[in-house]
């Protein structure tokens, strides 16, 4: 995640939000089954950007996977090192304490909204990444964050405010007593396959996950994203070495 302020404030609220299948029920029913759906075969280095709390990290050290997290938000790195004894560094995604072509495989999970510099991150994941290497994404879909739902029936009508003009976003949920709002910002999508293109990825690989029908039956307000896209998936293969400036070798701790 981006080194915003408030996501240092909000991050035990976040984490108890992340690992709850009664609160985040997307992430754990359609979003993050679909996501792993992606995720190639485990390889020598997998780089977690803006890992938060540290939950897809898990799951991937579950299939094989060697995984770095890197996250901006001290707290958040503590509580990834904490609940599943990954190894998690505290860096900006725009500057990752990571040496160049260390990594075959990096993922962006649901993080890449809520970075400014959306260019600079994508930047540095190519750095990082060796040629042949992928880079997994999810991101809130760009028509979701375009417009709004006008009430959570099944067969609510959804408004398209404005596409193409990049915005603040900001992120609510209010479930069980847990209230949360976190920043984000709204891109159209050209956004995301520019930042790509000017960086040499191929893009491989794009889903828009849905919920399954029954799922609906279960959390009602899931209907509505049978009909309008809620997130975005993208696998990309860094085609071409670049140039590199020197860089540190190994993993360094940036506070």
């Amino acid at each position: 995640m981006s080194f915003d302020p408030a996501w240092e404030a909000k991050a035990r609220d976040w984490a108890r939000f992340a690992r709850s299948p009664e609160h985040d029920h997307f992430f754990w029913t359609f979003n993050g089954p679909r996501f792993l759906e992606l995720i190639p075969s485990p390889g020598r280095l997998t780089l977690d950007v803006a890992c938060g709390e540290g939950r897809l990290g898990r799951l991937l050290r579950e299939r094989g996977h060697r995984v770095i997290g890197v996250d901006a938000s001290p707290t958040m790195a503590r509580l990834a090192r904490e609940a599943g004894g990954q190894h998690v560094v505290v860096g900006n995604a725009s500057r990752l304490p990571i040496a160049s072509r260390m990594a075959d495989l990096a993922v962006a999970f649901m993080s890449l909204q809520d970075i400014a510099d959306l260019g600079a991150a994508v930047a540095e994941v190519a750095r990082v990444l060796v040629v042949g290497g992928r880079f997994c994404i999810a991101i809130a879909h760009p028509i979701r964050s375009a417009g709004n739902f006008t009430s959570k029936q099944a067969d609510s009508g959804f408004s398209l405010t404005s596409y193409f003009e990049p915005r603040p976003w900001p992120w609510r949920t209010q479930h069980t007593g847990l209230q949360l709002e976190l920043p984000g910002i709204h891109r159209p999508l050209e956004a995301y396959t520019a930042a790509l293109e000017r960086e040499r990825f191929v893009i491989e690989a794009m889903r828009e996950p849905q919920p399954a029908p029954e799922q609906a039956s279960i959390h009602p307000e899931s209907a509505r994203w049978l009909r309008v896209p809620c997130f975005l998936h993208i696998r990309a293969v860094r085609t071409e070495a670049r140039e590199d400036p020197l860089h540190p070798l190994g993993v360094v701790r940036r506070q």
